[in-house]
């Protein structure tokens, strides 16, 4: 829009540059020059936005009002325990691939945590903000609760399979794993090679090693694997969170919303 403007005292042509090589020569304007531009930061009207310290820290209104909000050929796939797909909330999460059996126990806690973050409605009005608000957030489910480990696990032959299912049935871009093995399987590296080699982005958590000894953990430690350590909302290192050298990078990771 060039139209001319004023407040009383100044009147000014926000233009292109083409308008303002024509007027460099007129006696009547003052001067020219390049201005910036500002944009309105982004700001989701879901609920528990400000409850959300973890979008704040990770300055995702910054990456959302450069655009980055996704897009509808994004496919990001989460290894984990499943999803509650009856939540209000369930946003851009889509069911994958399940490896259960009959007698296996459910438990959609820790998947749903983990692919909410990702993939939660952004500004639809309700619950919480994901980062993304276009793409797919495929889930596919190889963990369940073990009362002799007390614990949800998987084993790393399975991951595996769901690993390259990422990749061959739904043409990963990222795949998250929220989990960690102390065994470096070959069956397990192997998987992670063959997603590298097709190009996919492969994030782990380093672990909750931190008071154990933090020892090394797969996937996080294999090479082109970005380890995930945790830092609390004082950005502090979360006292539980794996301190080697497979962390390249840190993310809120205690009391997120």
């Amino acid at each position: 829009d060039e139209a001319l403007r004023s407040d009383g005292e100044e009147s000014w042509l926000v233009g292109y540059k083409e308008t303002a090589d024509a007027l460099a020569n007129d006696p009547n304007v003052e001067s020219i020059e390049e201005t910036g531009v500002s944009y309105l930061s982004y700001t989701p009207n879901d609920t528990y936005f400000g409850r959300q310290y973890a979008l704040s820290m990770l300055n995702a209104s910054a990456a959302w009002d450069y655009g980055y909000m996704g897009s509808s050929d994004l496919n990001v796939v989460v290894i984990d325990s499943g999803f509650d797909f009856n939540h209000e909330d369930k946003g851009l999460v889509k069911k994958g691939t399940d490896y259960l059996t009959g007698n296996q126990t459910i438990d959609l806690s820790h998947g749903t945590f983990c692919a909410g973050i990702i993939g939660a409605g952004l500004n639809n009005g309700i619950g919480m903000s994901g980062v993304l608000q276009y793409g797919n957030v495929y889930m596919i489910r190889c963990f369940y609760y073990d009362a002799q480990e007390n614990g949800t696990v998987s084993d790393n032959y399975t991951i595996s399979r769901a690993i390259r299912a990422a990749v061959d049935s739904y043409d990963a871009d990222v795949i998250s794993m929220s989990f960690g093995s102390k065994a470096d399987d070959s069956v397990l590296r192997e998987a992670i090679n063959y997603a590298r080699s097709k190009g996919v982005i492969l994030v782990a958590a380093s672990g909750n090693q931190g008071t154990a000894g933090s020892p090394l953990e797969y996937p996080a430690a294999y090479n082109g694997v970005i380890g995930v350590g945790s830092v609390d909302e004082d950005y502090g290192i979360s006292y539980f969170s794996t301190r080697n050298s497979s962390v390249d990078v840190v993310a809120p990771g205690g009391s997120v919303f």
